[in-house]
């Protein structure tokens, strides 16, 4: 079984429903990763972090989160981008 989720985030990703997905991997004791690229999305994915580590408090569990970056080549694109995202672990 796999021990570690990747979730990506979208500017139009709603950050309570992110909060819930965190919080089932959590308790079922994966390691979640949180990608985001652009302001919207990144706002989203903080919001959604807050909100999972204020609900797994309450049940004991202290949610400790290490950002950093993740550099990403956007093979659909047609210049083939790079783009530099935000990766919460």
């Amino acid at each position: 079984m796999e021990n570690n989720i990747e979730l990506r985030v979208g500017g139009k990703t709603a950050p309570s429903l992110l909060k819930s997905s965190i919080v089932g991997h959590v308790k079922s004791g994966k390691t979640v990763q949180i990608d985001s690229i652009g302001v919207a999305a990144n706002y989203n994915a903080t919001k959604g972090l807050i909100l999972a580590k204020g609900q797994l408090a309450m049940h004991g569990i202290t949610l400790v989160m290490t950002p950093g970056f993740l550099v990403l080549k956007m093979e659909n694109s047609v210049e083939n981008d790079i783009k530099t995202a935000i990766r919460w672990i």
